[in-house]
């Protein structure tokens, strides 16, 4: 099956996941870039609180921001993979915007998400509105995945991509 992984990663959490997804899968990879991407950490390393409010608010009212055109065509692909970062507990408005685009191009999709948190009850609301904005914006998944921040590293958030992969080759 020829798998296309697509991403969008402010911090780096979501990129991460996502190659390694793509590494499991053998999959192509194609990271969602907005055309004025903006940096979320200022260069002394602490967050920019005007940049993390902007996005905040664009995923608040729905935003469809501009992207730079994607390199590869979800249309050439048996299965496309997606990937967002939550924002407010939201699908980010640049995944919105891909899928706006293209989400009628696939054949079939799986979706997964990273969030700021690791609380239990937070991560259960937050996983379910996100993949339910993804399912709105395309198609119901074939299979989803969810990683917080804390753990993208963890050897735990390592089997869960694998026990992912290994359920999307079935």
């Amino acid at each position: 099956m020829k798998t296309l992984v697509v991403f969008h990663s402010k911090s780096g959490t979501t990129r991460k996941v996502g190659e390694d997804i793509a590494k499991a899968l053998g999959a192509d990879v194609d990271e969602i870039t907005p055309v004025n991407a903006k940096p979320l950490y200022r260069p002394d390393g602490k967050m920019d609180g005007l940049e993390m409010m902007t996005l905040v608010f664009q995923v608040m009212i729905k935003w469809k921001t501009a992207l730079v055109p994607a390199i590869k065509d979800p249309a050439d692909y048996d299965l496309v993979v997606v990937g967002t970062p939550t924002w407010g507990g939201n699908l980010s408005a640049p995944v919105r915007s891909y899928l706006s685009a293209h989400a009628s191009k696939f054949k079939k999709v799986a979706f997964f998400c990273t969030m700021g948190t690791s609380e239990k009850y937070k991560v259960a609301s937050q996983v379910m509105k996100v993949f339910g904005q993804m399912e709105q914006l395309s198609a119901s998944p074939i299979l989803t995945l969810a990683v917080s921040q804390e753990e993208a590293d963890s050897e735990r958030a390592q089997k869960a991509i694998k026990e992912f992969a290994a359920k999307i080759k079935k």
